[in-house]
């Protein structure tokens, strides 16, 4: 993969060698740009920095204030991309979520590095339907009496073999996203996966919360610290 500026725009736009001579959509401006010639672009490159995301805690700020940068590569906002947070507690599904600004194309290698089925829905529901075939077939087998603690012990064992199953699998979809993610990267950006975001409630009615932001762009972290009023330590 190569890049090269879109004509029209100037956005690095990334492309295949394969592509050269065809027309490619900017991920910027929206519109279609010729592929030159690998020779005559110049080579994709992305940072070299670590990937180090800086952690910040801010409580009880429902709608804290953001710096007027791209959180990732810091040029100016174009367009924002939602961080979300969910949590099934007390019978009572609480989601969080926050528009962090960023530019076009860091807010599409974000997404695109995003981790799969981050509330394990598709675990749990690949449980509750192992369970419930499971029982039925193991409990045909007695048609007068209840599953003997065998069929159980064998239940236990299908329903584990799926969980390390489904993790393996979710593990190897997360690893090809966030390579997918980094290949999109430009020079200024500083993470594949630039934002992220967790919210912990407390209290005895869970009444409060602190949320828990991670920021891979230093500059666009500390400015976010002294817009809200927290120290720079």
């Amino acid at each position: 993969m190569f890049a090269f500026p879109c004509p029209r725009c100037s956005q690095t736009v990334y492309a295949l060698p394969s592509a050269a001579g065809r027309e490619v959509m900017c991920s910027n401006c929206q519109r279609l740009v010729p592929v030159p010639e690998p020779a005559q672009a110049e080579p994709s490159q992305t940072s070299s920095r670590p990937e180090e995301s800086i952690r910040i805690r801010l409580k009880g700020r429902p709608t804290p204030a953001w710096p007027s940068m791209c959180a990732c590569c810091g040029k100016t906002p174009e367009t924002t991309t939602w961080v979300i947070d969910k949590k099934f507690e007390d019978h009572v599904t609480k989601v969080a979520q926050h528009a962090v600004p960023c530019c076009h194309f860091c807010r599409d290698h974000q997404e695109a590095g995003a981790e799969p089925d981050p509330y394990g829905v598709g675990c749990a529901a690949g449980i509750v339907i192992i369970g419930l075939i499971g029982w039925k077939a193991l409990s045909s087998r007695h048609p007068f009496e209840r599953a003997n603690m065998n069929d159980v012990y064998i239940l236990a064992a299908i329903v584990l073999a799926w969980v390390i199953l489904y993790a393996v699998v979710r593990g190897k979809i997360a690893a090809a996203n966030k390579e997918n993610a980094r290949n999109r990267m430009g020079k200024r950006c500083t993470g594949p996966v630039f934002v992220t975001f967790e919210r912990r409630y407390e209290g005895l009615f869970q009444e409060g919360f602190v949320d828990h932001f991670g920021f891979t762009n230093r500059e666009f972290a500390i400015r976010f610290r002294r817009m809200n009023g927290l120290d720079n330590s």
